[in-house]
């Protein structure tokens, strides 16, 4: 959040009036000169940004998924307020795309890009989507529950491709999560689902501990190794065919 909203401002310059519109103030003097830092932990330990804590407790959306939850605390780093003016924004000046997925008909006469939110900060975000184009050779989108790249992005984008038209035959997306699925990446969401498994029950400590371990683990450890075999499988099938 502070790379996206100090480069948006630098961009765009209406992102915000000060970082403490954004953020809360124990956090927001300098925020936009922390990132990037060649040693972010010390930027965790001296108090310059909470290790995990981005929303207020109270601002949690109903329930949700004990791998988000963490985000969600005390000493926070974004404000409620403006948390509301973003909901506000989205709820008043929606963009079609962003439905998950989207359907033919919602794209039909719009794109996701043809909407005026008035906020700086969706204002920027809309102008840097680059769901614009439609590929048409095969591709391959692989995740999990993420918290660094989020899987709500691959849902609508691949919902957005399909919506406009791609094959499915030329659209493959993998869901490691989804352990009911029966295809060729059915090894690759088993293999991922025991190391995960495997933490959660060697880590100690409450439930919320155990999640937080996982949650820790999943960008850098967890998923890599299965969507990249998923996707050297998915290229090998791509060369075979002479695709």
């Amino acid at each position: 959040m502070p790379l996206l909203s100090t480069s948006w401002q630098q961009q765009f310059g209406n992102v915000y009036g000060s970082t403490s519109d954004v953020y809360e103030a124990q956090y927001a003097s300098g925020i936009d000169t922390l990132l990037p830092s060649a040693s972010p932990g010390t930027l965790f330990s001296s108090g310059k940004l909470p290790q995990l804590a981005l929303f207020p407790a109270d601002a949690k959306p109903g329930p949700v998924s004990p791998e988000l939850s963490i985000f969600y605390g005390p000493n926070n780093l974004i404000k409620q307020s403006f948390l509301t003016q973003a909901a506000g924004d989205i709820q008043g000046n929606p963009c079609p795309g962003n439905a998950l997925p989207p359907t033919a008909a919602s794209l039909s006469t719009t794109s996701p890009l043809d909407c005026k939110p008035s906020t700086g900060f969706r204002k920027a975000a809309v102008a840097n989507d680059l769901r614009n184009w439609v590929p048409t050779r095969p591709m391959l989108m692989c995740g999990a529950n993420d918290p660094t790249v989020n899987f709500a992005s691959t849902r609508a984008t691949s919902g957005y491709f399909r919506a406009k038209g791609m094959p499915s035959s030329l659209l493959s997306v993998v869901d490691l999560e989804d352990s009911a699925a029966i295809d060729a990446y059915s090894t690759a969401r088993a293999g991922f689902a025991q190391p995960k498994a495997l933490l959660a029950q060697n880590t100690s400590g409450s439930a919320s501990d155990k999640a937080q371990a996982v949650t820790l683990a999943y960008h850098g450890t967890l998923a890599p190794p299965f969507c990249l075999a998923s996707a050297r499988g998915f290229f090998q099938g791509v060369l075979a065919a002479g695709g």
